[in-house]
C-alpha cells in the first residue's frame, strides 16, 4: 500500500447536516442499506447529548471526479454526482442523525430532560415510539409531552441553516419551537418565551457545540486502498461482513452494483422468502448473497481448482472474480444461474420436509445440492440413470439432516462431499452406478433406536429434532383436527400467518409432574399441526383429546382419525390405551422410535 497523508478534522453537527442536505457528502453505492434499529439511534443520540466520543467518520475526498458511484443519504434529494466527499464509514450514524432531527423515521424520538418546567435541560434519556402506538399518539399532543418532560428531537433542528433554507424564513423569526412551546404551555406568554428559549438553547448546544470528527483520505487514494481502509477500520454497530466486502469489490473492479443485482435475483424466486429473514431487507440480502457466494465457490472451475474451492469467506472474492472474468454480462448471467440452482435445491429441501426456514433441519447441504445442479442436468437419459442420480442426492440430503457431519469443519466437509458426489454423478452418467460414495455415507452413522429414544431435541430447536419432524412432513401428513393435508403449500401458508404450531402429544400441562417437564420436550413427543388444532387438543391426555375430536367432528369415524394420527408416525393404539403415566409415555416413545427409525433408514440409505 502506498503511503498516504490522511487529514483529521472535525465539524459541528449543524455543518454535517448542511453538507448532507446539499449533497456535498454522499455514500458510495456499494454501501449496505440503512440498518440501525430505533434503540441504536436512541443510544447514539444520547451519546451526542452527553458529549461522549462516538467514533470517527471515514471519508474519501473527491476533486475532479468520484472514485465510486454514489447516492445521497436516505431522505435527501440532492444530486449525488456533485458530492465532494464520500462517507466510507459512518453511514448509520449520519443517517440516524439526519432522520431523527428531520423527522424522517418510522419512529418518533423524544428527549427526556430532568424537569422541563424548571428549565433544567440535562438530558436523562432519549426515547422513541411508534406514531401509531398508544404512547406515540399520547405524546404527539404537545401538552402531554410537556407534562412528562419530553421534547421531540425533530424540534431541535429548528433554526439550523438547513431548516432556514427549507422553510424560507428569517433566522430570528418564530419557528416550530415557538409553535410547539405555545401549544405545550396553553398560550401563557411568559411560559411560551421561557420554554422556547430553553429548547432553543438545547438545540444550539447540540447543533453548534457538538463536533463529529472525521478522517479524510486524499482524493488520489486508489479505490482498492480506500476499500481496504474501510474494511480495516470499520467499527460501527452494524459491522460489515464478507458479503459487504464482495459488494465493494464488485463495484470497484467490475462496475456492477452487486447488492442490487442480488436483490433483483432474489425477487425472481418466490421460494426464497420462506428461508431467509424477510423482516429486514438488508439481512435478507446479506444472507441470500452469502449463500450465492458459497455455491459460487463450489462451482469455480479453473485448471488449479477443477472441483471448486472450499465455500469459506476467504474464497468469496476469488469466486466473484471468476464469475466476472469474462465480462459484466457474462457475470450477471452466471449469477442468474446460481439463483436458479439455489431455487432448485430449496425445492428439493421442501419435498424432504423442510418447507420453511423453521422446518429445514440443516442449511449446509443446500449449497452442495445447488452446486451439483449443472451435473444433474447433464443426466437426462436413460430415465433409470436420472432416477439413480435423484436417489443419491435425496439420500445425501437425509444423511445431512440426520448426522452430525457438518457440526464441525462444515465448509471443508461440504467441499469434500461436493467433490465426492460430483464424481458419483459422473459415473452415473456413464454407467448408471454411483460407485464409491462420499464419507457422509460411511463415516457418519444414522441415529439408532437408542439414540432416538435418548437424545432427540424438541422439533423446533435442534437439527435432529427438526429432522425427525421432516421425516413425517415429507409424507404430507393430515392435521388431526382440521383434516388439512400438511403439504408444502399448506405449511408455508400456516407459517406466513403464524398459525404453524408444534403439539406435545403428551401435554406438558397434564403430564409435567407425572413424567417430568424436561422429558416431555423430547422430539418424539412432538408433531407439527395448525395452531387452531393445537388449541382444540388442549392439555388433556391423548386418549381424552382424541375422543373429543372424534365426537366434535361431523362425519369423522375412528378409522379416519386413526389414519390422521398414524400419518404422523404416531402409534394410535398406544395413545388410546392409558396406563401408569411413566410406563405409558415410555411405551409411546419406544413405539414411535421404531416407526421413525424404519422410515429414516428407508429415506437415508441407498
Amino acid at each position: 500500500m502506498s503511503k498516504m497523508d490522511p487529514e483529521y478534522n472535525h465539524r459541528s453537527i449543524a455543518k454535517w447536516l448542511e453538507l448532507a442536505n446539499d449533497g456535498t457528502v454522499a455514500l458510495p453505492t456499494y454501501q449496505r442499506s440503512y440498518v440501525w434499529d430505533h434503540q441504536k439511534i436512541c443510544n447514539y443520540l444520547k451519546a451526542l447529548f452527553d458529549n461522549r466520543p462516538t467514533g470517527i467518520f471515514l471519508v474519501l475526498k473527491a476533486e475532479d471526479h468520484l472514485k465510486f458511484k454514489s447516492r445521497t443519504l436516505r431522505g435527501i434529494s440532492a444530486d449525488p454526482e456533485k458530492a465532494k466527499e464520500l462517507i466510507l464509514d459512518g453511514q448509520q450514524r449520519i443517517t440516524s442523525l439526519w432522520n431523527a432531527l428531520k423527522g424522517k423515521t418510522q419512529r418518533v424520538f423524544f428527549v427526556e430532560v430532568k424537569d422541563l418546567r424548571a428549565r433544567d435541560m440535562d438530558v436523562v434519556k432519549v426515547r422513541s415510539y411508534s406514531p401509531n402506538s398508544k404512547d406515540g399518539k399520547h405524546y404527539s399532543k404537545q401538552s402531554n409531552a410537556y407534562k412528562c418532560n419530553l421534547i421531540p428531537v425533530s424540534l431541535l433542528s429548528d433554526g439550523s441553516k438547513v431548516d432556514e433554507k427549507q422553510a424560507g424564513q428569517d433566522r430570528y423569526a418564530p419557528g416550530r419551537i415557538w409553535d410547539w412551546s405555545k401549544k405545550a404551555s396553553n398560550g401563557d406568554s411568559d411560559e411560551i418565551m421561557m420554554l422556547h428559549n430553553a429548547i432553543k438553547a438545547l438545540s444550539t448546544d447540540l447543533l453548534n457545540n457538538r463536533f463529529l470528527y472525521h478522517c479524510a483520505l486524499p482524493s488520489d487514494t486508489e479505490t482498492s486502498v480506500a476499500i481496504q481502509v474501510f474494511v480495516d477500520t470499520n467499527q460501527t454497530l452494524a459491522r460489515i461482513n464478507k458479503f459487504d466486502i464482495a459488494v465493494a469489490t464488485a463495484q470497484n473492479e467490475f462496475d456492477i452494483n452487486l447488492r442490487k443485482t442480488v436483490g433483483d435475483l432474489r425477487d425472481k424466486g418466490d421460494i426464497f422468502k420462506y428461508y431467509f429473514n424477510d423482516d429486514d431487507d438488508e439481512i435478507f440480502l446479506q444472507d441470500f448473497g452469502e449463500w450465492m457466494l458459497k455455491v459460487a465457490c463450489l462451482r469455480v472451475r479453473t485448471p488449479k481448482f477443477p472441483n471448486g474451492v472450499i465455500p469459506s469467506k476467504t474464497n468469496y472474492e476469488f469466486a466473484l472474480r471468476e464469475i466476472f472474468k469474462n465480462g459484466k454480462n457474462c457475470g450477471v448471467a452466471q449469477l442468474g444461474s446460481l439463483q436458479v440452482d439455489l431455487d432448485a435445491a430449496l425445492h428439493l429441501a421442501a419435498q424432504h420436509g423442510g418447507a420453511t426456514k423453521a422446518t429445514l433441519p440443516s442449511w449446509p447441504p443446500i449449497h452442495v445440492i445447488a452446486a451439483l445442479q449443472e451435473d444433474l442436468r447433464a443426466i437426462q437419459t436413460p430415465v433409470a440413470f436420472r432416477g439413480t442420480a435423484n436417489k443419491l442426492l435425496s439420500a445425501y440430503l437425509w444423511r445431512s439432516f440426520l448426522t452430525n457431519r457438518y457440526e464441525l469443519q462444515a465448509n471443508q466437509r461440504l467441499h469434500e462431499d461436493f467433490v465426492g458426489l460430483r464424481a458419483c454423478l459422473g459415473r452415473i452418467k456413464s454407467t448408471g452406478k454411483s460407485g464409491q460414495l462420499p464419507k457422509i455415507f460411511s463415516k457418519h452413522d444414522l441415529p439408532n433406536l437408542k439414540d432416538l429414544g435418548a437424545s432427540v431435541p424438541w422439533i423446533a430447536s435442534g437439527r435432529l429434532g427438526r429432522a425427525v419432524a421432516a421425516i413425517v412432513m415429507c409424507k404430507n401428513p393430515t392435521d388431526w383436527v382440521t383434516r388439512d393435508i400438511l403439504d408444502v403449500a399448506t405449511v408455508r401458508k400456516l407459517q406466513n400467518s403464524r398459525k404453524l404450531d408444534r403439539h406435545h402429544v403428551f401435554s406438558k400441562g397434564h403430564f409435567s409432574e407425572l413424567v417430568g417437564k424436561s422429558m416431555l420436550d423430547h422430539g418424539l413427543n412432538g408433531v407439527i399441526i395448525s395452531k387452531g388444532g393445537n388449541i382444540t387438543l388442549g392439555r388433556k391426555p391423548p386418549n381424552i383429546y382424541l375422543k373429543k375430536v372424534l365426537h366434535q367432528s361431523e362425519g369423522l369415524n375412528e378409522s379416519e382419525l386413526e389414519q390422521r394420527v398414524e400419518s404422523h408416525l404416531v402409534p394410535y393404539d398406544v395413545l388410546m390405551k392409558p396406563r401408569e403415566p411413566r410406563s405409558w409415555y415410555r411405551e409411546f416413545l419406544k413405539r414411535r422410535a421404531d416407526l421413525v427409525s424404519g422410515e429414516m433408514k428407508r429415506l437415508a440409505n441407498l
